[in-house]
């Protein structure tokens, strides 16, 4: 079975589909950053649990639990 092909508008050198292309990785880009911006709040929280687990008297088990039970 044929599948149709969407119709562009006819414009010299592609200027449409380059427009398109632009638009399409300035969208990847927003979301890309707000992905590794979400990321570093639960990691910037772990990181800063485990810092002051660390500066009192601690166990291992301590550390890690604190760890676990941020993320």
């Amino acid at each position: 079975m044929l599948k149709a092909r969407p119709v562009l508008p006819k414009i010299e050198d592609g200027r449409v589909q380059g427009l398109q292309q632009l638009i399409e990785d300035g969208i990847h880009l927003v979301v890309e950053a707000l992905l590794v911006l979400l990321a570093g709040f639960p990691t910037t929280g772990v990181v800063h649990d485990v810092i002051r687990s660390i500066q009192r008297p601690y166990r291992e088990e301590t550390v890690v639990l604190s760890a676990l039970t941020t993320a």
